[in-house]
């Protein structure tokens, strides 16, 4: 099956055809259809995988994973999502994307277009030309108080609500924790802070510098964290929201 060939399921007539034509304009070669039982064969062939989802859809989900290929990469496209069901939909390690919010086009666009390209990162390309995108560069734990700071504090210069500067806050910890101290490894592969307890870790810095960009629109606020050794998993973000 050509690279391109990607899959949009939607219940919703309206949004199908609007998910198509963002995908197309990505240059996806689309199949479309309202739910994941009107495709045939015992496992899905397609790599790319648009599910919008809606009150209610999660049990359409749950039909659908067991049919991915292995290698499947699915996007959730939704509206709106509580947390709950953000990690319940991304449990799976080949459902990692979600694109949130009233502007879902762009979002379906811009995934669509890094995923076919093979250009994944990059917080720019979620916003508009000629946003201002900030930086910082730490590799320590002091390090990572600061950027956590300097980040909520322009979150408030840009009237950010409380609530949302909360929640950028708790991102920032997570993305800023793991690449200091669970993305390292060693030449072996085994992760460098492994056997340190993590009250420890702390006093230690990382082997590579890690960096964080920042950004803010009228309607949006962007986080963006870079390590050297390029390891996230799912599951590690997923405890921390569960807890």
């Amino acid at each position: 099956m050509s690279k391109r060939r990607v899959l949009a399921i939607s219940s919703d007539l309206d949004q199908l055809r609007r998910i198509v034509a963002s995908l197309e304009r990505a240059g996806a070669d689309v199949d479309a259809v309202r739910t994941a039982d009107a495709i045939a064969t015992e496992v899905i062939p397609h790599r790319y995988v648009f599910f919008a989802a809606t009150d209610g859809d999660m049990g359409k989900l749950g039909a659908l994973v067991p049919k991915l290929r292995e290698k499947a990469h699915v996007t959730i496209v939704t509206k709106q999502a509580k947390l709950a069901d953000l990690t319940t939909y991304l449990h799976d390690e080949r459902v990692n994307h979600v694109v949130v919010g009233d502007e879902l086009d762009h979002g379906v666009f811009v995934t669509a277009q890094k995923l076919l390209t093979g250009d994944i990162f990059g917080v720019e390309k979620y916003l508009p030309p000629g946003t201002p995108v900030h930086y910082a560069r730490l590799r320590d734990f002091e390090g990572r108080g600061r950027a956590i700071q300097t980040v909520l504090d322009f979150a408030e210069e840009a009237k950010m609500r409380r609530q949302v500067r909360t929640a950028i806050g708790q991102v920032a910890e997570e993305l800023l924790m793991n690449a200091l101290y669970d993305a390292p490894v060693d030449a072996e592969g085994k992760p460098v802070f492994a056997d340190v307890d993590p009250h420890d870790r702390k006093d230690t810095r990382s082997p590579r510098p890690v960096s964080i960009r920042y950004a803010a629109t009228d309607s949006l606020f962007a986080v963006a964290v870079r390590d050297r050794f390029g390891r996230l998993r799912a599951d590690q973000p997923l405890s921390a929201c569960a807890t």
